[in-house]
């Protein structure tokens, strides 16, 4: 079997799409997945593809001495893999979101998961630059992804309804819904508040929100920007990403590395590996250990 996985459903389904391929990429992805599995299975670990495991691999190749053409294509198949289960509702968006950012980088090896520091995780926030409405959004949003540990898809999905505030200040995001319908809450750190709050206020001036208006709305380009009542995408969160990161002289950073760094963070603060898994979202506290292994 391709992949050793309690859904037989699935496995008779990926084994089927592999027949659909030309037969070279059909060798070369079922070697792959093979070998995935494999892996996953000398640690333990779940074969549905999760983003902190395929970055596991992906280490683990590179240390073997693998050649990048080669670790390039491995990664290739299990996003394939990745995308029939998620037609299949094997895993969900948000865990394939998480999978697209586990990427090859040109002949120089794999890009392995990053960890800011804070002084770099400050410097990112700070660099949107300007007064705009669309500058102070992106500020808050790369203050929300440094400090709170949000996936990409949790951050566009928030809502007033979630936001508890004190005294004006804002103070956590409750009752967010994340993988596997994992309920949790997060207490927004301090450096993040006042970030947010500025948006906030420019948000509030501009048009009325009710608890189902979106967190982080978008913003129409022109003068100070137009913020309109209406969620921001994956992708903008992306190309906001993108630009700071290069701005603030950290190229390659992707949104994955913000949670990351989020949760190290926690860790060097004196936060359990407990209560980094609750804020994180995680079903057990192995994938809590996956995350921050690397990191020491």
């Amino acid at each position: 079997d391709i992949t050793p996985h309690d859904k037989i459903p699935y496995r008779a389904n990926l084994d089927a799409a592999l027949l659909a391929l030309k037969p070279e990429t059909k060798r070369a992805y079922t070697r792959a997945l093979r070998q995935y599995a494999a892996f996953c299975t000398l640690h333990g670990w779940e074969v549905t593809p999760q983003a902190d495991v395929l970055e596991a691999w992906q280490a683990d190749m590179r240390t073997r001495g693998l050649a990048p053409k080669t670790i390039s294509q491995s990664l290739a198949a299990v996003r394939w893999a990745a995308r029939k289960a998620r037609r299949w509702n094997v895993i969900d968006a948000v865990t394939l979101h998480e999978l697209s950012e586990v990427h090859a980088v040109g002949g120089a090896g794999v890009r392995l998961g990053r960890w800011l520091t804070m002084d770099e995780l400050q410097r990112l926030i700070r660099a949107p630059r300007g007064q705009g409405a669309g500058a102070v959004r992106d500020r808050a949003m790369l203050a929300m992804l440094a400090g709170c540990g949000l996936r990409r898809m949790e951050l566009c999905r928030l809502t007033f309804a979630h936001l508890e505030e004190r005294d004006g200040e804002p103070t956590a995001l409750v009752n967010l819904v994340g993988k596997r319908d994992r309920v949790r809450s997060v207490a927004i750190p301090r450096f993040v508040r006042p970030w947010l709050a500025s948006w906030l206020r420019v948000y509030r001036d501009a048009c009325p929100v009710t608890p189902q208006s979106p967190l982080l709305a978008n913003v129409r380009p022109g003068g100070l920007g137009w913020v309109e009542c209406r969620a921001i995408s994956p992708d903008t969160v992306y190309r906001v990403l993108a630009s700071a990161a290069v701005a603030a002289g950290l190229p390659d950073v992707a949104p994955h590395d913000l949670r990351r760094s989020a949760a190290k963070a926690m860790q060097d603060g004196g936060a359990q590996l407990h209560e980094i898994r609750d804020v994180l979202g995680h079903t057990s506290v192995s994938t809590t250990e996956r995350y921050l292994a690397t990191a020491a």
